[in-house]
């Protein structure tokens, strides 16, 4: 992980740990690709980190390609399907998850 990719993540919301949203999202994403290895498979799978300009902290969430759609997963809302493939950038997923907040930065991990 880069330090200053999850230092802006420094008051990430969570119920467990602190920037356990980082942690948790890394995790998802090495199950989504274990599973996708075992079918033979590869597809779009990544991490999202989302800073603000309207909030103190970030937040990072597991983005991955499933089924012909793009779905988001985050411990605190679950797994649910933002788009169609293929996947687009950061930043415009980043809109697509958070249209209430004004997006300050946005990078896949």
């Amino acid at each position: 992980l880069s330090i200053l990719a999850v230092a802006g993540l420094a008051a990430c919301s969570t119920t467990r740990l602190p920037n356990g949203c980082v942690v948790d999202a890394k995790a998802h994403q090495y199950a989504v690709s274990s599973q996708q290895q075992l079918v033979g498979k590869t597809a779009f799978n990544e991490v999202l980190l989302v800073s603000f300009t309207d909030r103190k902290s970030g937040h990072a969430l597991s983005i991955f390609e499933h089924k012909g759609n793009v779905w988001a997963y985050d411990y605190d809302r679950g797994s649910w399907r933002i788009y169609q493939v293929p996947a687009t950038t950061a930043k415009r997923t980043a809109k697509f998850i958070y249209p209430e907040w004004r997006i300050k930065t946005a990078t896949w991990l």
